[in-house]
């Protein structure tokens, strides 16, 4: 093919299919614009010259299109997989060249399931904060050069030949443009219809922070999803009662100070005894430190604190779960960060710096613990409307933070959504990313 025939296929295809596509949207108030992209459109190298020109400018019109349609409440994403082993990559690639491609999650290949989870997930509700995203499913940590993009933020990805698929979901209208493989498409089609089914199911999940706010909302997600869930936190008496109201069959409670490590490490401990393994770690605490209007005026000790709690305890909380994990070669491990986890100027110097290291750590992780098939990823929310905020802002304040996506605020329950996502088998294919939920 000429450059400028897989331009107008894949470039001018995706402007098209997302014009009409807004156009009956638009009057609903509601949409899910969705679009299978690549690594290609995240670096260069990775394919032909019309290739990746074509992939990046997708990106560019996902994040254009995001942010028009979002007042709308029409959200656009990308996904980005590695080399998926279908007709089409077949065809430029043998076998021996396909295998090392999938050179850190050892013993697992990417399949088009698992870019059609990822497609149900930015489809469904669950994924309604998600504006702008792009999920990258490539396994790859910090030992591929994409990483240095971590392509869960708000770096959007691009498309592949493109045709149009309408269909409904739910009752909602979503518009799917997806690679030119009816193998890909199918398998999307089918992932489609079985999206209320317990996704936890048989798994054990240690939660920090859980006795209240977000880690609430999460435990109660993951036990609904079939998950035995472990509340850890130093709240004792909230998180008896927020155990007991899930149901003692399912939860437990244990006293936990996440920056004292041998807390951390008795809590892995003890589900190890009650349950014979721990198949995901989520690390939920965090603090802020009171704002100061210059870097003059803060407070070592303040900083400190925050660097304790908010990285130190997600690194014990990851260490003592890797611990357990790398024996069993499974798990997923996540950490909370925030949107000042991927830029500068909305938080303090201490809880910025905190963030963006949490970020900085989970890749690192991915990348060495992809060979036992242990992932971490991040969750990085906007502003939530939990206890801390509400400490620091007005309602003013607060109402101006959502602009964008008009008559919608950030809820709890959607930072859990992203959660279940991550903490399930559906997410099996992405590692070392951060999920901007905003």
């Amino acid at each position: 093919m000429s450059f400028e025939t897989i331009i107008n296929v894949t470039t001018a295809g995706v402007f098209f299919g997302t014009k009409h596509a807004a156009r009956v949207m638009i009057p609903a108030c509601t949409g899910s614009i969705i679009a299978i992209a690549s690594t290609c459109g995240i670096l260069g190298g990775f394919g032909t010259h019309a290739y990746v020109s074509s992939k990046h400018a997708v990106v560019g019109l996902a994040k254009n299109v995001a942010a028009e349609l979002g007042q709308f409440q029409i959200r656009m994403n990308c996904i980005s997989p590695h080399v998926v082993p279908t007709a089409m990559a077949e065809k430029l690639l043998n076998g021996d060249q396909v295998s090392r491609v999938y050179y850190n999650m050892k013993g697992k290949d990417l399949q088009e399931q698992d870019v059609a989870e990822a497609a149900l997930f930015l489809a469904s509700d669950e994924s309604k904060e998600d504006l702008l995203a792009q999920i990258s499913m490539d396994q790859s940590g910090n030992k591929h050069p994409m990483s240095a993009l971590y392509g869960l933020q708000q770096e959007q990805g691009s498309r592949s030949n493109v045709l149009g698929s309408s269909f409904s979901m739910n009752g909602c209208q979503i518009f799917a443009a997806v690679v030119g493989d009816w193998d890909m498409l199918l398998c999307i089609l089918s992932i489609f219809s079985y999206i209320e089914h317990f996704r936890l199911e048989g798994k054990v999940a240690l939660i920090t922070g859980a006795a209240r706010g977000l880690g609430e909302s999460i435990a109660r997600m993951f036990a609904k999803h079939g998950a035995k869930v472990v509340i850890a936190d130093i709240l004792d008496d909230l998180g008896q009662s927020v155990f007991e109201d899930i149901g003692l069959e399912v939860a437990s409670f244990i006293h936990c100070d996440v920056w004292i490590e041998s807390d951390t490490e008795n809590a892995v401990n003890a589900i190890v005894d009650k349950h014979g393994k721990l198949d995901i770690m989520f690390n939920n605490v965090g603090i802020l430190d009171p704002p100061k209007p210059s870097i003059i005026d803060n407070d070592a000790s303040d900083f400190e604190r925050v660097i304790k709690v908010n990285l130190i305890g997600v690194f014990f909380g990851t260490k003592h779960a890797a611990r357990v994990m790398i024996p069993t070669c499974t798990g997923s491990i996540i950490a909370i960060t925030s949107a000042c986890g991927i830029v500068g100027g909305l938080g303090t110097h201490a809880y910025t710096s905190s963030k963006h290291a949490v970020v900085g750590l989970a890749k690192n992780v991915a990348a060495e613990l992809g060979q036992f098939q242990i992932r971490m990823n991040c969750i990085s929310p906007y502003l939530l409307l939990t206890l801390m905020p509400k400490e620091h802002l007005n309602d003013d304040q607060i109402s101006r933070v959502y602009h964008n996506m008009k008559g919608k605020s950030l809820q709890k329950q959607d930072v859990a959504e992203a959660a279940l996502f991550l903490a399930s088998d559906e997410s099996r294919y992405v590692s070392g990313q951060n999920l901007a939920v905003d």
